[in-house]
């Protein structure tokens, strides 16, 4: 009732303590709202900076991602390039190996083939240098042979001849030795005779000596 009584009796008081505190409330409102908007402008700026540096870093994130996307394409076409080479050279030397086997196949039969051709020539001329050899030695044989039959003959005529010779050698020193042994006995007997007629004459010269 008090409140009543003191409102409807000061309308004036009330209202114009109630403008001071308006004009108060809303120049802080207005300082505050103008503190909020440098606030919001600052955060705004701040914000499109962070979002500007945020681009820029994810710009520069996805240039380095492509950039290294293309790299790694490139290094993966590099090495696929290298081992086509490679499969490549390792076909082409497996070919040139198999060709230059197929060629070394090829160059050993043909050497096989002439080494049996020139072996079998040599055969061949090796058995015809051994038949005329054996004619060769056949004849030579013979000729020896018959040379020797024929020094033999004159051999054994010769020998017959020395042996008769010799015989008749033998006979006429046999016959001389009995011719010598008779002398011999001779010479003996008539020694003998002479021993005795000194014996005899030395007995006569001692009977006289007596």
């Amino acid at each position: 009732m008090l409140f009543l009584f003191r409102s409807v009796s000061s309308p004036f008081a009330m209202k114009k303590s109630t403008s001071k505190k308006a004009l108060k409330s809303t120049k802080k409102v207005s300082d505050i709202s103008n503190k909020s908007e440098s606030v919001s402008h600052y955060t705004a700026v701040l914000v499109e900076d962070l979002k500007s540096e945020f681009r820029a870093v994810a710009e520069g994130l996805l240039g380095f991602q492509a950039s290294m996307k293309e790299e790694i394409q490139t290094i993966k076409l590099d090495i696929k390039d290298i081992r086509d080479e490679l499969d490549f050279t390792r076909r082409s030397l497996v070919d040139k190996i198999e060709t230059f086997r197929t060629e070394l196949k090829g160059d050993i039969q043909d050497l096989r083939t002439e080494l049996k051709g020139d072996i079998q020539d040599l055969r061949t001329e090796l058995k015809g240098d051994i038949q005329d050899l054996r004619t060769e030695l056949k004849g030579d044989m013979q000729d020896l042979r018959t040379e020797l039959k024929g020094d033999m003959q004159d051999l054994r005529t010769e020998l017959k001849g020395d042996i008769a010779s010799l015989s008749l050698k033998v006979d006429q020193n046999t016959q001389g030795i009995s011719e010598l042994n008779e002398k011999m006995d001779y010479v003996a007997h008539k020694v003998q005779q002479h021993d005795e007629a000194i014996i005899e004459l030395q007995s006569i010269n001692g009977i006289k000596t007596h």
